[in-house]
């Protein structure tokens, strides 16, 4: 499997999840879960902060152009947040890193923890699969296509034209 191939079996995105808490905890299995659910960038999940989203509607700052992106959050992205947020409540990113040396930085978790995990649990005898983080929008932009999502919305989310989605994620 390379690094921008689909999930397709839902039962195996759920396995991954899994498999993420057991090994790695809940916040790896809720980036997991909410990359799947809403196709983010990595870049946009960690950075994401209580105070971007707002009802429904998530805003992200792209920070070359400081262009503002609003976003419609779906109820399971919303259910994962607000988890967080009771579960959290002292934190500002959704996705906080909870290591000793970072708590006092009040920083995201890392790219390179996330990748870490990921590595570990695809090498896992049930994985067993090369999970990228990628894989995880890629996954993501296929299910909603699936459940029949327009193009519209998915590039709105993605940030890529409705003619890239057409032939990158319905690959």
């Amino acid at each position: 499997m390379n690094d921008f191939e689909v999930i397709k079996d839902l039962n195996k995105v759920k396995e991954i999840e899994v498999a993420l808490r057991e090994n790695f905890g809940d916040l790896y299995g809720d980036i997991w879960q909410m990359g799947i659910c809403s196709a983010l960038r990595i870049s946009e999940l960690l950075t994401i902060t209580f105070d971007a989203v707002s009802g429904d509607t998530l805003t992200l700052t792209k920070n070359t152009a400081r262009e503002e992106k609003e976003i419609k959050l779906n109820q399971a992205t919303l259910d994962i947040i607000t988890k967080r947020r009771i579960a959290y409540p002292e934190h500002r990113f959704l996705f906080q890193t909870e290591s000793d040396s970072s708590k006092s930085l009040n920083a995201p978790v890392s790219h390179m923890a996330v990748f870490n995990a990921f590595k570990v649990v695809g090498e896992h005898g049930n994985i067993n699969m090369k999970l990228s983080h990628n894989m995880m929008r890629k996954t993501s932009c296929y299910h909603l296509l699936e459940s029949g999502q327009s193009l519209e919305m998915i590039a709105n989310t993605t940030g890529h034209s409705i003619r890239n989605i057409s032939t990158y994620y319905c690959s």
